[in-house]
């Protein structure tokens, strides 16, 4: 088999000249397009090219394939809808995925749209479905495919027994069609292509190191890559790839001869390469382990500079410093009125009208303020610390290996587990956010990192008003989010007191129930509220389909379709996701008859006459002990919530 010099662009300049789809005939219909399918160029063998493995990506080599290119100008000649979402990704972007290898590609499609829908369900039916000779899955075998994903569902060539499969991903794959590709399908090696089916499986480039990526893909590979990876040499320095910058980049810079810009280029990477081969490292293009060892032995990186007088202000300045020690009164005026509105999230037209006179009102009631309407230094900053939840954290310095307060609120700002263990989860995602903002990518906090880490996480403009108009709310301090309810490892009687009192009346939406939502909005209570509709895109961003989703909640529930979540869409919403929570107080047992016992035997999947008799208590004892509850054949707080977490699991819809 032919061999491939290894391409070496860094990511910023990775960008693949665009491959458009021909406009479609005016005349096009969705019977036609459904019957569209592509032509091979070559005559096809008779002989299937061998079935493959998952071919996971292990390399940072993002530079499009021929095979995915080839493929890419195929699907968008032949169908002409959508056009490309792009091949390649930056390697510090993201978790694993074949666009960093150039191996995977995004058709862009809408479920929306109904030519374009046809398009992807017309290809997917035919590069999955039987080919000519009765082979399921023989197109994508041809095509070197190894999985596609569309619509919420994934189909992969190396499990093709299992058929389309449910897909749970972060993205739900409805606005474009994801191949991904084998190493053969990707280097234009497959039957479709050159007329020869492969026998064997290019398993491509291997790992050396536990943890470090592999040398890039040069040659056919056909043996299996070993699982007994070698412990990566010491380093004090952590991974940086092509296209991410920082002091550390500087350093290997200096040591590799070039200009020392504290970029990683494609002209630093050839470098880099070039040293890595005489340096008998794995040739890999990404400052790694094994790399610092050897290039920068026994060093440690150079410690963060102290923030500079400008970052020292920055640290302590927000849009509303300039109006922290006036006094703003209804019907008052100008730019600390649109100050005001601004952070509150309201309509900006900086006249202090009934309307801001409302909201300052029910903001200073939630804060537990004199509900006056009058912005004092008090409420002002009350506002500041609820528009830039941030802002107490700017010159705290983080980075891997930290802990606490901070680090909680940094991963949920990022949207991960707030553990405040500062792992390399957070260093990733720190990182991630740092490249989108076009910062050094150093995986360390300055301030102005928790700056733009903040304008993402909680825009500013979002409402920080709770529900209710005119009439504040009680001060009452919000109550944490609960966890899950879990039933104890070990049988208990049945829990009373405050505890079932407290369970009897808490869900996963209790805290965010006084509190508004609106599209644009960011957050726990977002994710909760896509959990509880049901949505299969929980990513906490409240945005055109969640509103879309509420909107069409609240027409079903009676309630205006205004596509803002306020207490009445809250209780109606809770009320769907947690069917069970008005009998939780309710203590049934064999005897027992009514209501309470006819949800409960519905829940249980039995006929459901009113009646708690023996067939009823057998069920319940079986839920009990299948929850490691105490199996007493009585349903209290947790039993009911144990039944209901089976039979009603949260994140189905069910409206």
């Amino acid at each position: 088999m032919p061999t491939r010099v290894a391409l070496t662009a860094t990511a910023a300049a990775l960008a693949v000249q665009p491959v458009l789809a021909s406009p479609a005939d005016a005349g096009t219909t969705i019977a036609s397009i459904l019957k569209t399918k592509p032509t091979p160029t070559k005559t096809l063998p008779t002989k299937l090219d061998v079935v493959p493995s998952y071919q996971d990506q292990r390399s940072c080599d993002p530079a499009a394939k021929p095979g995915v290119e080839a493929y890419a100008r195929m699907v968008l000649t032949t169908y002409r809808q959508g056009h490309s979402g792009g091949i390649v990704r930056g390697c510090g972007i993201g978790a694993t995925s074949e666009h960093k290898e150039g191996r995977a590609f995004d058709w862009m499609l809408s479920v929306n749209k109904p030519a374009e829908k046809a398009a992807g369900d017309a290809f997917t039916k035919w590069l999955t479905g039987k080919d000519e000779h009765g082979v399921v899955g023989g197109h994508a075998r041809r095509l070197g495919v190894m999985y596609v994903i569309w619509n919420k569902r994934i189909w992969s060539t190396y499990s093709s027994g299992s058929g389309w499969r449910a897909y749970h991903g972060w993205s739900a794959h409805t606005d474009h069609v994801h191949t991904s590709f084998t190493w053969d399908g990707a280097m234009k090696r497959t039957s479709w292509w050159d007329g020869t089916a492969t026998t064997d499986d290019d398993t491509g480039p291997c790992r050396v190191y536990a943890g470090q990526p592999a040398a890039v893909y040069t040659t056919r590979h056909t043996a299996s890559c070993t699982t007994h990876l070698k412990t990566p040499p010491a380093s004090s320095y952590g991974i940086v790839w092509p296209g991410q910058s920082g002091s550390s980049v500087k350093v290997a810079q200096a040591r590799l001869g070039v200009k020392a810009t504290g970029s990683f280029s494609s002209s630093t990477r050839s470098k880099l390469m070039g040293w890595q081969r005489r340096a008998s490292v794995p040739v890999s293009g990404v400052l790694d382990k094994p790399t610092w060892a050897k290039l920068v032995p026994g060093s440690k990186p150079t410690p963060p500079k102290p923030p500079s007088a400008e970052d020292v202000k920055l640290a302590m300045t927000t849009t509303l410093t300039p109006y922290l020690k006036t006094t703003l009164r209804p019907r008052a005026k100008g730019a600390a009125v649109s100050a005001l509105q601004k952070a509150l999230g309201l309509k900006v037209d900086g006249v202090f009208g009934t309307g801001t006179v409302a909201a300052v009102k029910a903001f200073q009631g939630a804060k537990g303020l004199n509900a006056t309407g009058t912005v004092d230094p008090a409420t002002w900053k009350a506002v500041e610390a609820a528009a830039y939840p941030l802002l107490g954290y700017r010159s705290t310095v983080l980075s891997q290996g930290s802990s606490g307060t901070a680090v909680k609120a940094l991963q949920k700002a990022l949207q991960l587990t707030a553990d405040g263990a500062f792992g390399p989860k957070t260093a990733a995602a720190l990182k991630a956010a740092q490249t989108t903002a076009k910062r050094p990518a150093t995986g360390t906090t300055d301030v102005r990192t928790w700056i733009a880490v903040e304008q993402r996480a909680y825009p500013l403009g979002r409402s920080i008003v709770p529900a209710g108009g005119t009439t504040p709310p009680p001060a009452t301090p919000t109550p944490p989010p609960p966890s899950t309810p879990k039933p104890p490892s070990t049988p208990k009687p049945p829990t009373t007191g405050t505890d079932a009192g407290s369970l009897a009346t808490t869900t996963s939406l209790t805290p965010y129930k006084k509190t508004s939502l609106k599209q644009g909005a960011r957050g726990a209570g977002v994710k909760a509220l896509q959990r509880a509709l049901g949505l299969s895109d929980v990513d906490g961003a409240f945005g055109p389909q969640t509103a879309k989703t509420v909107k069409a909640f609240q027409k079903k529930q009676h309630i205006t379709p205004s596509g803002v979540v306020g207490p009445k869409t809250w209780t109606a919403l809770e009320k769907v996701a947690y069917p069970l929570l008005p009998y939780r107080a309710k203590v049934v047992k064999q005897g027992s008859t009514g209501t309470a016992v006819k949800a409960l035997q519905k829940a249980l999947k039995l006929t459901a006459d009113g009646e708690f008799g023996p067939k009823t208590k057998v069920a319940v004892v079986k839920a009990q002990k299948a929850a490691k509850l105490s199996a007493t054949g009585t349903v209290g707080v947790r039993t009911w919530i144990a039944v209901e977490t089976k039979a009603y699991p949260l994140g189905k819809k069910r409206w």
